[in-house]
C-alpha cells in the first residue's frame, strides 16, 4: 500500500471514529405489535429518522405490503422497486404482487425497509431503507465479531473510490454508530437507475467496468504480492481439497497447483468484492457499484474474476477484461490470466463450507451449476 493510499485509509479510520453516536430520541419510536425481524427492522429505521438529520422525520401511520424480510409502500416507484427480493422486484404493483403479503401499518418515512437476505446470527439487523423524493438510502450494517468491520469497509470505500472515481459509488451524506455501538449506519444519495440483473447485460458492462475499477487502482495504489501474502487468495491447502473433490480437469489443477507452489507475484489493490449483476446499476451511460461491504484489500482479479463468472458470454467478457487487466503488469510474476485463473481458484475453494450450508436449500442446485461453470471460466483464463 503506497503513502497516499495509507492516508486516505487512515482519513477514512479517522472519520469513523469521529462520528458522534446517535443522540437519545426526545421521545420512544412508536409501538410495532408482533415483534419480529422486520418488526425489529422498522423500530431501528424509526429511531434513526428521530435522531439523524439527513434522514427524513417519520411520525405518521403510514400502509405497507409486508413479506417475509421487507416492507415496502403499496404504490412503490419503478425506479425502487430492485430493491425488493425476487419476485417482487418483477412484479409490485401488479395482482401478482399481493401473492403472500399481508398488510401493515407503520409509522416511518421509508418508502422500503429490506432485510439483507442472510443475517449473521452473532450480529444485528442489516438492512436498506429507501427515501425516493429524498433522493437518498439508508444502509444498516452491524458489527460481527471476529471478522473485520464492514463499516469500515463501507467508510473507506467511500474515501477512496469517492477521491478516484466519484461515478463508480453513491455519494455518502452522512454516517454515525447504531445505538449501543452494535454497527454504524449510511446514509447514501439515490442513484437513478437499475441494476442488470441479466448475464447478457452484465457482459455487456465488463470492459467499463474493469476500466473504471483500474482507475481506483491507479488512485489507491497496487502491490505485487506472493500469493501467499496476498489476503484472500487461495492457498495450498485449499486447492489441495478442490483437487481431491475432483471440481477441474487434473491438467487444469496441476497448473495452478505449480503457480500456488512458486507462489507467484499477484497485484492487489481496493476491492470491490462482489461485482455480481444486482449489485452494479445502469445509470445513463454509467455504471454504479453499490453494496460496498465485502471491499477490501485483496486480489485485483478477485473482481474481474465474478464479472467473468457471471456474464453470459464467457469468451467475449474474458477478453474485455484481459485488456484492461493485461496493460500494466505492476510486478506481477505471472500473466494476467494467470491472476485471473487463480482467482477463480479461491472461489472454488469455498465450495466445500458452502455446499454443507446450503444442503437442503432451494439454492443448492444453482450453486452446484454456479461451481461447474466457474470450473470451466478457471480452464478459459488459463488457456489465454
Amino acid at each position: 500500500m503506497g503513502r497516499t493510499a495509507r492516508q486516505v485509509y487512515g482519513r477514512a479510520r479517522a472519520a469513523a471514529a469521529s462520528v458522534a453516536r446517535l443522540r437519545p430520541g426526545q421521545g420512544a419510536p412508536p409501538a410495532i405489535e408482533h415483534r419480529d425481524r422486520v418488526d425489529s427492522a422498522l423500530l431501528l429505521v424509526a429511531r434513526l429518522e428521530l435522531d439523524e438529520p439527513a434522514v427524513p422525520d417519520g411520525g405518521t401511520h403510514r400502509d405497507f405490503l409486508r413479506g417475509e424480510r421487507f416492507v415496502a409502500c403499496p404504490r412503490l416507484p419503478a425506479g425502487a422497486t430492485h430493491m425488493l427480493p425476487t419476485p417482487w422486484r418483477l412484479s409490485w404493483g401488479s395482482e401478482v404482487a399481493g401473492h403472500d403479503l399481508r398488510r401493515s401499518r407503520a409509522a416511518v418515512a421509508a418508502d422500503a425497509v429490506v432485510l439483507a437476505k442472510h443475517d449473521d446470527p452473532r450480529a444485528g439487523l442489516k438492512l436498506r431503507s429507501a427515501y425516493v423524493d429524498d433522493a437518498r438510502v439508508v444502509g444498516v450494517v452491524p458489527d460481527v465479531p471476529g471478522r473485520a468491520s464492514t463499516a469500515l469497509r463501507v467508510a473507506t470505500s467511500h474515501a477512496v473510490v469517492g477521491r478516484y472515481a466519484p461515478y463508480l459509488i453513491p455519494p455518502l451524506l452522512a454516517m454515525g454508530d447504531l445505538p449501543a455501538g452494535s454497527g454504524r449506519y449510511f446514509v447514501e444519495g439515490w442513484v437513478t437507475g437499475r441494476p442488470l440483473m441479466s448475464p447478457r447485460r452484465l457482459g455487456e458492462a465488463v470492459g467499463p467496468l474493469c476500466d473504471a475499477l483500474t482507475q481506483v487502482h491507479a488512485g489507491y495504489g497496487t502491490s505485487a504480492l506472493p500469493l501467499s501474502r496476498a489476503p484472500g487468495a487461495v492457498t495450498a491447502g485449499q486447492w489441495a481439497v478442490v483437487r481431491a473433490l475432483g471440481l477441474v480437469p487434473d491438467a487444469v489443477a496441476a497448473r495452478v497447483a505449480d503457480l500456488v507452489e512458486r507462489d507467484v507475484r499477484v497485484r492487489c489493490s481496493w476491492t470491490h468484492g462482489d461485482t455480481v449483476s444486482s449489485n452494479v446499476l445502469s445509470s445513463g451511460d454509467e455504471h454504479v457499484l453499490v453494496d460496498w461491504e465485502n471491499a477490501g484489500f485483496a486480489p485485483v482479479m478477485s473482481d474481474a474474476a465474478k464479472l467473468h463468472l457471471f456474464a453470459h458470454d464467457g469468451p467475449r467478457a474474458l477478453a474485455d477484461l484481459l485488456e484492461v487487466f493485461g496493460r500494466h503488469r505492476h510486478g506481477a510474476t505471472c500473466t494476467a490470466g494467470e491472476e485471473l485463473a487463480l482467482s477463480h481458484a479461491r472461489l472454488l475453494a469455498a465450495y466445500p463450507a458452502r455446499r454443507r450450508r446450503l444442503h437442503g436449500h432451494p439454492r443448492a442446485e444453482a450453486y452446484e451449476l454456479q461451481v461447474r461453470r466457474g470450473a470451466l471460466r478457471l480452464a478459459e483464463a488459463l488457456a489465454a
